[in-house]
């Protein structure tokens, strides 16, 4: 990660939670990844080097709201049972993947327990 996607990620962090808390979780999370979206675009398709740190900026807001609101929303859509094992096994393979580069247990990870 880039600071410039790091900076954009941690001012997003407190608005994307507020947005999250006031409209609901769905929406703040689908915005994100919209943001992280048309940011991958615009890297892509910059002319310059400002092109190129704007969409990176853009990219890292959408990263912000996608990591604050990706928590919250666990136990707000798990049955209270299931997220005693849920949530380490999400850090777990999470922190696995980072680690080694590619995913790891993709299907695994949206079926575990009670993931729709």
């Amino acid at each position: 990660m880039t600071p410039d996607i790091i900076l954009a990620a941690i001012s997003a962090f407190l608005p994307a939670g507020k947005l999250g808390q006031s409209m609901g979780l769905k929406t703040p999370f689908l915005g994100g990844c919209f943001l992280i979206t048309v940011g991958t675009l615009f890297s892509g398709l910059s002319p310059n080097l400002w092109m190129l740190l704007a969409s990176r900026f853009l990219q890292g807001l959408g990263v912000g709201a996608m990591a604050a609101l990706a928590y919250a929303m666990i136990p707000a859509w798990l049955k209270p049972d299931g997220l005693v094992s849920v949530i380490p096994e999400c850090f777990y393979w999470g922190s696995t993947t980072l680690k080694s580069g590619f995913p790891i247990k993709p299907s695994e990870m949206t079926t575990f327990h009670y993931w729709c």
